[in-house]
């Protein structure tokens, strides 16, 4: 009888063993999928991020790219007025 309580006994502590394993067991799964999806949010966060610095650096160039574009516009503007004002003054001179 005591034999039988005593299985018994043992038993019932390795049940309850097994499920707190068990229960650890989900809880470390859980934890486990809790910090891939942080690190998933994480990572996206980060990619978005360097997809908005690349195209903040591509307006950059786009835009440097126009001034420069303008600068030679309005220096080949101010040659061709230049050259009018001096065809204008040799024509005066030739009066």
């Amino acid at each position: 009888m005591k034999l039988e309580l005593a299985l018994q006994e043992k038993d019932k502590k390795l049940k309850d063993l097994e499920e707190t394993t068990q229960e650890a067991l989900k809880n470390i799964k859980k934890n486990f999928e809790d910090t891939i999806q942080q690190l998933t949010d994480q990572v996206t966060r980060v990619e978005d991020e360097i997809k908005a610095l690349k195209e903040k650096e591509e307006l950059t160039q786009v835009k440097q790219e126009l001034i420069k574009n303008n600068a030679i516009e309005s220096k080949l503007s101010l040659n061709w007025i230049n050259n009018f004002y001096l065809l204008i003054e040799s024509l005066l001179l030739q009066i």
